[in-house]
């Protein structure tokens, strides 16, 4: 067991993440909910594409009019 990590964490059973008819319906949903009941994220990972946005620069000005 890693160093901080409760016995009982590692036995907690995660709910199912509910279908969403919606982006509206699943923004509100997250809003009021934590992804921690649904999401093990002790298990996630950084998922990088070579290459991913090689030409991306900083932009000082706004892009919405």
């Amino acid at each position: 067991m890693r160093a901080g990590v409760v016995a009982n964490d590692m036995e907690k059973r995660l709910k199912p993440i509910p279908k969403f008819s919606s982006e509206d319906e699943e923004r509100e949903f997250w809003a009021t909910h934590s992804s921690t009941d649904y999401i093990d994220w002790s298990k996630a990972e950084v998922v990088r594409e070579q290459g991913e946005l090689p030409n991306l620069k900083r932009s000082d000005s706004s892009q919405s009019q």
